[in-house]
């Protein structure tokens, strides 16, 4: 029999292919809903955050304080709070990794997400003439993927989690050029 007579290889029967998609659904499925559920509680602690923010931000700004001393103001009010609830409860940090490490990496990313956020506000308010309390609200919205990303990738990962994961992708870079040495040859 030459080549061309050959016959095509069987595909499964259908029944089979559908077990078999179905199968790695459940897989992808089981995977994503922990941080399906881990973004989820970090919007609720967000949404505390945010609601302590505003409210300082609203009382900084009446007791007399312009826009950007009151945004100060607020950052600080709920920078603590969102480090104790996210460390807590979001990333379920408690005891695996020293407070204070973890803390500076969240004051630091806390910090650039406040700068940004703070550039957007002096924009919409200067710039733009929103009103402040709007003006705060859309800017801490808009720093808000910037820091869930960070804090989960940086600031609460378990130790050695970001060098685990290179180290895997080398790995995989490595066996792929392998595959594709064999394959030319």
């Amino acid at each position: 029999m030459t080549t061309s007579e050959q016959t095509p290889p069987r595909r499964r029967p259908l029944a089979d292919r559908a077990r078999h998609h179905a199968a790695r659904t459940r897989h992808h499925t089981r995977r994503a809903l922990p941080e399906l559920r881990t973004l989820v509680k970090f919007g609720i602690v967000g949404g505390s955050g945010y609601c302590v923010n505003l409210v300082a931000f609203d009382l900084a700004s009446h007791a007399g304080a312009d826009h950007l001393l009151a945004a100060t103001i607020a950052f600080l009010a709920a920078v603590g709070n969102n480090f104790h609830w996210n460390r807590r409860w979001t990333f379920s940090a408690v005891g695996t990794e020293a407070i204070h490490r973890q803390a500076r990496r969240f004051l630091i990313v806390s910090t650039v997400s406040f700068f940004f956020s703070l550039g957007i506000l002096q924009l919409l308010v200067e710039g733009a003439g929103w009103n402040t309390l709007l003006a705060q609200a859309f800017s801490i919205a808009c720093a808000m993927p910037f820091a869930f990303v960070v804090n989960r990738v940086w600031t609460f990962a378990q130790p050695g989690a970001l060098r685990r994961h290179a180290a895997r992708r080398r790995e995989q870079r490595a066996t792929r050029a392998a595959e594709a040495l064999d394959t030319q040859a």
